[in-house]
């Protein structure tokens, strides 16, 4: 038959049967037509078809697949429309019309389409997956988690709904549900590179750092020119101490994507690292550069001039950190102005702790100075530090994170204190002890009362999830050298480990509720050793003295090239002399420990 045996074919005397066989044979030409790429002759076809029957459904939602392929959406849209009205229990009308208004943003005709598909032929996994993509548009995400949930249950190894739901699940911080769909994603599609550094992602903010790697690894021989897995390899050798690893991936990502800020901010953190100062220096301010306002950049600039000594440019820059999403921040809610720094007199303020436990005893000094200059200060702490915190003085007050915070004039985070107030040098800051130790309970009393030699308290940990962990916490075993020094009583001041304490320790873990219990142990000490942790700082505050053990490229509190440090008066700084390097650091620690028994 030739399209104009079609053509006319209204005129001929042909009954209703052989009307329908034409119809159904030009159908079937028009979607060869079509799928052989003769995109205006199946259009002719189906238009043919109309001619003979103004209602055929099938005609119509062929000229509607037809105009979206053109971008032609609103036609497409009306023929789909005539198609769904004229036979309402097709699910494939339904399923085009509903991608169209997905496509054209009317999202909730599309819920309504996509919906009905589903309820037409629950087997639809396209159409599904569609489905709670749209939600996800209109802001739904119950109805997004559930709809991938439910086309799971249909399709157990789907990919990209495996893949999708891992990834909402690893964002909500619930890692652990996360993974095995992640994990699946990557069976269903292995080659996938996308998929597999998403697994690799989570397995990174779980801890499994090795596997990570491994995975990264895989995604970068599947795609070598996916720039985050090249960029996630990157990020993992470095976390495993692999720096130079670590620095050749992330100059193949730069190779790759020369223009990306994130990409320029990695690759000056692993100079950081190597201790190639002025390098990550150039890198990070090329991410400036690139991408104006780019806070991670920023604030590491802001690392290094401290690290260097430069507290003026240092504290400035280290204000970026409020706008990095990466670095935890204080309370958003709050609807009050934030302090610029100006008199006080008469009004009140609000001090937000931020990021570690550490951090907040360190810029607590700041708050009972700017009570003196008239204002009423309040302080909001986390509930480990409310105790401690409160012995800064009656001029403070403290309260615990998430109260009730009253009648407050400005807030201001913690750590801004510096910049707020002008600190510009190292003179302006004094190292001498500013919060108090109570009286340790009855239990830790008498511990601490059996020793018969130096009482030495110690940690070898900090909390697994500070970003750094990776180069400041040191296996317990590396002390033995440490332990093995005669007329010393050790006591172990780490908690919330899960890891067996050595043995030549007391565990005082058991009598630490908080950090004023710890204080409270800690003076009754004669010498606190500890890596870069919580346990510094408290030691510091408190005018006890403390050895601390630092990596070759520290935190950018302690400077460079010093043992002692401005911020603490009673702390001496053992630093690796290169990375990596905690041997020759415990060396020293015994030999110094050697000497102090020799004296008593």
């Amino acid at each position: 038959m030739t399209d104009s045996d079609m053509s006319d074919a209204g005129d001929a005397e042909i009954t209703p049967e052989q009307v329908a066989e034409l119809v159904q044979t030009a159908h079937a030409r028009g979607l060869m037509a079509v799928e052989q790429g003769d995109v205006a002759g199946g259009e002719k076809i189906f238009h043919g078809i109309l001619e003979i029957d103004p209602k055929n459904a099938e005609a119509l939602n062929g000229l509607g697949v037809i105009s979206s392929s053109k971008g032609d959406l609103n036609a497409a849209e009306r023929y789909l429309r005539q198609a769904v009205e004229i036979d309402s229990q097709n699910s494939q009308y339904h399923r085009n019309l509903g991608f169209i208004y997905a496509g054209r943003g009317r999202l909730k005709r599309a819920v309504r389409s996509l919906t009905e598909v589903v309820r037409l032929d629950p087997d639809d996994t396209e159409a599904r997956y569609r489905l709670a993509w749209v939600h996800q548009g209109r802001g739904e995400a119950a109805e997004f988690e559930s709809g991938l949930r439910e086309l799971l249950d249909v399709d157990a190894s789907h990919a990209e709904a495996n893949n999708d739901l891992g990834c909402l699940l690893a964002q909500r911080g619930r890692l652990d549900e996360a993974e095995p769909y992640l994990r699946q994603s990557v069976e269903a599609k292995p080659e996938n590179a996308a998929f597999r550094s998403n697994l690799a992602n989570t397995l990174m903010m779980t801890g499994d750092v090795a596997q990570a790697r491994d995975e990264f690894s895989v995604a970068v021989e599947s795609d070598s020119g996916h720039v985050e897995a090249i960029k996630g390899l990157a990020m993992a050798e470095r976390v495993l101490g692999h720096l130079d690893a670590a620095m050749a991936a992330a100059e193949k990502a730069l190779a790759l994507a020369p223009g990306d800020a994130s990409t320029e901010n990695l690759a000056g953190t692993i100079c950081k690292e190597l201790g190639r100062y002025d390098d990550a220096l150039a890198h990070f301010k090329k991410a400036c550069d690139l991408a104006e306002g780019f806070a991670p950049a920023r604030s590491n600039i802001a690392m290094i001039e401290l690290l260097r000594g430069e507290w003026k440019a240092g504290f400035s820059d280290y204000e970026a950190r409020r706008f990095d999403s990466s670095i935890v921040s204080p309370r958003s809610d709050l609807k009050r102005p934030q302090w610029d720094g100006s008199d006080l007199e008469g009004r009140s303020i609000l001090l937000l702790a931020e990021q570690g436990f550490g951090d907040t005893i360190q810029f607590s000094r700041f708050a009972s100075g700017l009570a003196a200059g008239g204002g009423r200060v309040v302080l909001e702490a986390p509930e480990p530090l409310v105790r401690l915190m409160q012995t800064l003085g009656d001029s403070v007050e403290v309260i615990e994170r998430g109260s009730d915070t009253g009648d407050i004039d400005v807030i201001a985070p913690l750590m801004s204190l510096p910049h707020l107030t002008g600190v510009e040098n190292e003179s302006e800051v004094s190292g001498g002890p500013y919060l108090q130790a109570g009286e340790p309970a009855a239990e830790a009393a008498s511990v601490l009362a059996g020793a018969g030699g130096i009482k030495v308290g110690i940690n070898w940990r900090g909390a697994p999830s500070h970003k750094e962990d990776w180069k400041r916490s040191i296996d317990p075993g590396m002390l033995a050298p440490v332990l093995g020094v005669d007329g010393v009583d050790f006591f172990s001041l780490h908690i919330g480990g899960t890891e067996k304490v050595p043995a030549g320790i007391t565990d005082l873990a058991p009598y630490i509720g908080d950090f004023a219990a710890a204080a409270a142990i800690m003076a009754g000490l004669d010498l606190v050793i500890s890596v870069d942790t919580a346990t510094v700082h408290l030691a510091g505050a408190l005018g006890c003295k403390c050895w601390v053990m630092l990596p070759g490229v520290p935190d950018w509190r302690w400077m460079l090239g010093r043992d002692d440090t401005p911020w603490y008066d009673s702390l001496t700084l053992y630093r690796q002399p290169q990375a990596g390097d905690w041997a020759s650091v415990v060396a020293a620690i015994r030999r110094d420990l050697q000497k102090l028994t020799s004296v008593r």
